[in-house]
């Protein structure tokens, strides 16, 4: 199976927006919600810090109501941010201010240390 490109992405949330009339708001809360189902799924019976790395486009937006969701049950979460906090606009914008308010903790990627 091959994976669709980014521009491919786009071009089916465009679809789903003027064809169905799916907002974007409405598609990145579903595949932010089963992004987290699928990290409690990985995590199971061992709760721990989850990380969330995310761009500046939607699918770092999907991240951020997944780091959302998985902060309201009480999971601490780290959002890595790999752009400037500035460049994040639109939908990746609106859900990184709500993950913010949920409690996320967001660091710059030259932040984080690996290892």
């Amino acid at each position: 199976m091959r994976a669709p490109s980014s521009s491919e992405i786009a071009g089916l949330d465009r679809a789903a927006a003027d064809t169905y009339g799916i907002p974007l708001t409405t598609l990145m809360e579903h595949a932010g919600r089963r992004s987290a189902q699928a990290a409690l799924v990985v995590l199971g019976r061992r709760p721990g810090r989850v990380a969330v790395l995310a761009g500046k486009g939607n699918n770092g937006g999907d991240g951020f109501v997944a780091g959302r969701i998985l902060r309201d049950l009480d999971i601490p979460v780290t959002a890595v941010l790999v752009s400037p906090a500035a460049d994040y606009s639109g939908e990746a914008g609106r859900t990184l201010a709500e993950a913010l308010a949920a409690g996320v903790e967001v660091r710059a990627a030259s932040e984080v240390a690996l290892g």
